[in-house]
């Protein structure tokens, strides 16, 4: 149960959440408080509050293979995934002239909300024991504090604080708002009022860098780039004490103007003045040819998320447009900053690199197999493969690498992760709301010994990955990997 290092923002909405399974339209989940920074902005058509229904949570079987559609199921359901931490909104995806507000829950329907989360918590989490902690007595507490009468905000903050006492870093409970909000940057739908970048913080220097710049976006034709840092919007910092982006400084009405202070990892710091407008775009997947000291033609895929429904269609399509017109001597996938995402997203994704069992997912006291059905995308299923790892990789993003590597199938490269590989239960409730759980973990298939979550993955080469500090040409991990893939 480790906390994360840093958080992905997407100006645009999206989440960076966040599966195998039947899914609802969420079927995402932000590994670490994954964000997008057009989500920074606004976003159209996003419900400000959920219908009440009599319905309450329910399971739908795992179906452990990979498809390229997840299917739709409107009422409240259970899914997995997997994630190093719990879901974090901090952006919204709401237009600036809509304030979403709470529909009121009377006490007795606050009760019957408690309840149902406390049960499914005392039923499905992880740990019998709940890490020490006394559930019963905590049900007496939440229970008395709901019952002497509390508005429809104090208690979602009660029961979020009732989550947040079980004292992991993995599970989290998510009000009506929030989830909505959710569910629709699982979608992918980019539409809202922003410069179209996504962002990753860098809490330890005060400021976040541009993972990627969607094309013909007010980002890109202000000349900004991948691996840019921004310190400050408008002379203020962009990431706030507890180190996430400031989404009021992000946000705005179109036409208006942001001045950001920038840095390229090869430049001075200089002023870079953005207008604000409508993005409608899909989450860009880069991909490009390399060539090795010895001019082997290597294709290079970043995929800086699987919490978006897109994100595999769009691998498969790089895919196809590296290896149409030239044949490739090997490919490197870009898995540095990767925190995770959606179960169905993950595995569609892995399809094209491998095939059959691919681990298990163990409960208390049962283990499922896991397996994909290969596709093999020119090639894809026998091509050397490099997969580039970091502390920045992390759930679906870690356990992808991990499980490559596990298979014999891909060699890492770049620096240890940190160990984030737990598997959240998702539970919508009757009003809305919606809870993260940790309820299985991950075991690997060839070597079902090892524990990710305690000892993170290994690179089979060491090579720093200061992926904020570098250009893509002078990439030590990419280096490293072009000179393996010459061997």
């Amino acid at each position: 149960m480790k906390a994360c290092t840093h958080q992905v923002a997407i100006e645009m909405p999206l989440q960076k959440l966040v599966f195998i399974v039947l899914v609802p339209l969420l079927a995402a989940s932000l590994a670490c408080r994954t964000l997008l920074e057009p989500v920074a902005e606004t976003m159209e058509g996003v419900n400000s509050a959920l219908p009440f229904t009599s319905v309450t949570s329910t399971v739908i079987p795992l179906i452990f293979t990979s498809t390229n559609t997840p299917a739709v199921v409107l009422t409240p359901t259970f899914t997995t995934q997997l994630t190093s931490q719990s879901p974090h909104l901090t952006e919204t995806n709401v237009p600036l002239a809509v304030q979403p507000s709470y529909e009121p829950l009377s006490t007795e329907s606050q009760l019957q909300a408690f309840e149902e989360l406390w049960k499914v918590i005392n039923e499905n989490y992880l740990y019998p024991d709940f890490n020490g902690l006394d559930w019963n007595a905590v049900h007496q507490e939440f229970r008395g504090r709901v019952e002497a009468g509390m508005s429809t905000s104090e208690f979602y903050q009660a029961m979020k604080e009732m989550v947040h006492r079980l004292g992991d870093d993995h599970s989290n409970y998510l009000d009506p708002i929030v989830a909505s909000e959710q569910d629709a940057q699982y979608a992918g739908v980019y539409n809202y009022v922003g410069i179209g970048v996504m962002v990753s913080t860098l809490p330890e220097k005060d400021s976040a860098v541009i993972l990627l710049v969607f094309p013909g976006s007010p980002a890109e034709q202000s000349g900004l780039k991948s691996r840019d840092i921004i310190t400050s919007v408008d002379g203020e910092p962009i990431v706030d004490p507890q180190g996430g982006i400031r989404r009021e400084l992000l946000r705005g009405p179109e036409g208006s103007t942001i001045q950001l202070e920038v840095k390229s990892p090869e430049g001075t710091p200089r002023q870079v003045s953005v207008t604000r407008r409508p993005i409608e775009s899909q989450l860009p997947i880069p991909h490009q040819i390399l060539k090795t000291p010895l001019g082997k033609d290597i294709g290079y895929i970043f995929i800086p998320t699987f919490n978006d429904e897109n994100v595999d269609n769009q691998v498969e399509q790089a895919l196809w447009e590296l290896t149409t017109n030239i044949p490739l001597e090997g490919l490197i996938i870009d898995n540095r900053l990767n925190g995770g995402g959606a179960s169905p997203v993950f595995l569609d994704t892995l399809s094209y690199f491998t095939n059959g069992p691919v681990g298990s997912l163990v409960k208390r006291n049962e283990e499922q197999s896991l397996e994909v059905t290969g596709k093999n995308i020119g090639g894809s299923q026998d091509l050397p493969l490099v997969v580039l790892i970091d502390q920045g990789s992390m759930s679906f993003g870690e356990v992808f690498a991990g499980v490559l590597k596990d298979l014999g199938r891909a060699t890492l490269i770049g620096e240890p992760t940190l160990g984030n590989v737990e598997i959240l239960a998702v539970y919508n409730f009757f009003e809305g709301s919606r809870l993260y759980i940790s309820n299985m973990t991950f075991r690997p298939f060839n070597h079902p010994e090892e524990n990710w979550e305690e000892t993170g993955i290994t690179p089979d080469v060491i090579a720093p990955s200061d992926w904020h500090l570098v250009t893509l040409e002078d990439d030590p991990a990419i280096q490293a990997a072009l000179e393996y893939l010459d061997e």
